[in-house]
């Protein structure tokens, strides 16, 4: 009797090296690990206040930053690491705004809208 050869596949390493670079080139689902502080800011008479400076300033890092008003009061702060933050505004001839102990999470949005009193 012939014996009989059994053939095995085996793929050759170049083809082994093109799948594992694939595999590792192929850009993996982005993690948004950041977050936005937005809002509109108003005056008494619900006017907008443009030229506001906005300012985000982590408390858990001491890193601040900054926005100004657009004409119609909107201010957008984007790609702010998580944590906790305080926000002032300040605008001539309004009294400064401050809130504390906002908690930005991941891919989150926190709208602050304040109506800034007049100044005395």
């Amino acid at each position: 009797m012939r014996s009989r050869k059994e053939f095995t596949m085996r793929p050759s390493p170049s083809v082994v090296f093109l799948a594992i670079f694939v595999l590792l080139a192929a850009p993996a689902a982005p993690q948004v690990i950041t977050g936005t502080i937005l809002g509109n800011i108003s005056d008494p008479s619900s006017g907008a206040v443009a030229g506001a400076k906005v300012t985000a300033r982590n408390i858990g890092t001491n890193v601040s930053s900054k926005a100004t008003t657009g004409s119609s009061g909107e201010y957008t702060l984007t790609y702010l690491p998580t944590g906790m933050y305080e926000v002032t505004i300040e605008a001539p001839g309004f009294k400064a705004f401050r809130q504390t102990n906002i908690n930005l999470g991941v891919d989150s949005n926190f709208e602050l809208i304040p109506s800034l009193p007049w100044e005395a």
